[in-house]
């Protein structure tokens, strides 16, 4: 008898459409930039988020976390308006990979977990001010890239103190 077996990971972009909403409602996630063709189920670990110049309709707009979700990377790029991420102290943020984020408010109240993503993951806040706790899970010998100021207002952590953080000029990042 011969068993087979395979294992497919699966991963996809995942663009906000549609201005202000519930990060869970899948009606606000579609396949490409202010795209028609809606994912069908909310980011996965495995899932890239972006929010683009398609992303919102009107100034001040918000993308609102309940409870706890998770993606493979997170990108504000273009975005117009100066919309927000926000969520209570209760939130969390999951990210596998990079977190790349301008012209937009963090109002996370809550923690963003930053998780290896593989061997180099980024962050750039731009010049925004992030809410709530950072904490930085890398793996061993794997490299966080600060590539801009970092402002976070609650808390920052390096759990557990391995893996190293560097700037864009590979100077270590103290902690």
């Amino acid at each position: 008898m011969l068993i087979v077996s395979t294992t497919v990971l699966w991963s996809a972009d995942y663009y906000w459409i549609g201005g202000s909403g519930n990060w869970t409602d899948i009606s606000h996630w579609a396949t490409t930039s202010g795209g028609k063709t809606q994912q069908v189920t909310v980011p996965s670990f495995l899932d890239r988020v972006i929010f683009d110049e398609n992303s919102f309709t009107a100034p001040g707009q918000s993308v609102t976390i309940v409870g706890e979700v998770f993606c493979a990377g997170m990108e504000w790029a273009g975005v117009v308006g100066i919309p927000s991420l926000s969520g209570t102290s209760s939130t969390v943020l999951n990210v596998y990979g990079d977190l790349l984020i301008a012209d937009m408010q963090w109002s996370l109240e809550g923690k963003t977990i930053l998780w290896e993503g593989g061997p180099t993951s980024r962050i750039n806040s731009g010049s925004v001010s992030l809410h709530g706790e950072l904490e930085v899970n890398l793996g061993t010998g794997n490299t966080l890239i600060q590539q801009s100021n970092l402002n976070v207002l609650t808390g920052f952590g390096l759990v557990p103190e391995t893996g190293t953080a560097e700037d864009t000029e590979s100077n270590p990042v103290p902690f």
